[in-house]
């Protein structure tokens, strides 16, 4: 993603739509909006180096709801910490 692409990031309508009226992410698997969701967040990640507090600084939303979200989801839990060491991080926990 380019620099201009993240910065719009929150303007999408999929992403958008997601939040709540806080703005906070607190979407799970049933929800139709949950698995391009995932799919953001993910490259997002990737494009910021797997730095889950930049991601959520680009997102709008605090480091915790962020990793909530990821939480929230075994198998995006397991890739966004396979993405983490690529980058030579820790593990969230």
């Amino acid at each position: 993603m380019s620099p201009q692409e993240l910065a719009n990031l929150a303007a999408r309508p999929e992403y958008a739509s997601a939040r709540d009226a806080e703005g906070r992410l607190h979407l799970r698997r049933k929800d139709p909006r949950f698995w391009p969701l995932v799919g953001l967040v993910l490259d997002l990640l990737q494009s910021v180096g797997a730095r889950v507090s930049e991601a959520a600084e680009t997102l709008g939303i605090s480091t915790g709801n962020l990793i909530d979200f990821l939480q929230g989801e075994e198998k995006v839990w397991e890739q966004a910490n396979q993405m983490r060491a690529r980058f030579g991080l820790k593990p969230l926990r």
